[in-house]
Formats: structure tokens, sequence, C-alpha cells
């Protein structure tokens, strides 16, 4: 696997390059959240979508670009420090689904 930084545009070259089938159902997209904390844990987070694009007009108007995003589900992981070990440890994980 190889995570990439990609903003729109390269999102949608990235899609059209998707064999047909593929485009279709859409494209993976992971979203990362910074780091927070919360009741003395840090809180890891991310979202899951797919990634859908069109384009409206062309021949007598600008074309214009619709981006489609559709959230998929996500992931909390709650990581505590062990004091008595001096390191962090994840203590729960949940994972959730639309």
């Amino acid at each position: 696997m190889k995570i990439q930084y990609l903003n729109d545009l390269e999102l949608v070259e990235k899609y059209k390059a998707l064999p047909k089938a593929e485009r279709e159902q859409g494209l993976q997209v992971i979203k990362l959240f910074p780091l927070y904390d919360k009741d003395d844990k840090l809180v890891f987070a991310y979202n899951n979508y797919l990634f859908k694009y069109s384009e409206k007009g062309g021949l007598f108007s600008r074309k214009k670009l619709i981006f489609g995003w559709s959230l998929e589900g996500g992931c909390h992981a709650y990581i505590g420090f062990d004091p008595g070990q001096k390191k962090f440890t994840i203590e729960k994980v949940e994972f959730w689904g639309v």
C-alpha cells in the first residue's frame, strides 16, 4: 500500500485512470484527522469515503466539475499512557459504518 496526499484535481486524474467497472463504484479515499485528547486519552480518527467525479456543460458553456463524496464509515482509536510500563497503549477501537 502507498500513501498519497492528493488535491481535488489529482483525485480527478486518479479517478479517470480507473477501469470503468471501478469508476462506477468510486475511488476509495481515507481522511485522517489530527490527534486530539479526550478524558486523558489521545484519540486517532479517520473516515472512509468513496470519491466520484463528473462534468457538466461543455460545447457552449464552461465545464462545471462536480465532486461526489460518499461517507462509508470510519474509526476512533483511544490511546492511553501506561506509567508503569512507560509506554502508550491502544485501549479501545471503535469502528463504525454508514
